[in-house]
């Protein structure tokens, strides 16, 4: 993924499929992980209750916390 696509995903919910979260490994929407405090939509981080990680978006994709839509 280059710097320009990195950046789409980072600014951008609608690329977001679905969110895993980490304490019971269900699959959520954005909205709703921005609720929980998983996903901080103004920073574009990922929050790891269970670890108290913080990531990029990118990051969590990487790990599997997130799902982009194709």
């Amino acid at each position: 993924m280059d710097e320009e696509e990195y950046s789409s995903f980072q600014a951008s919910a609608d690329s977001i499929e679905h969110v895993r979260d980490p304490r019971t490994h269900k699959t959520i929407t954005y909205d709703a992980a921005i609720k929980l405090g998983l996903i901080d939509g103004d920073a574009k981080m990922f929050h790891n209750p269970v670890t108290s990680e913080r990531m990029t978006l990118q990051e969590a994709a990487d790990k599997g916390f997130i799902k982009k839509k194709v």
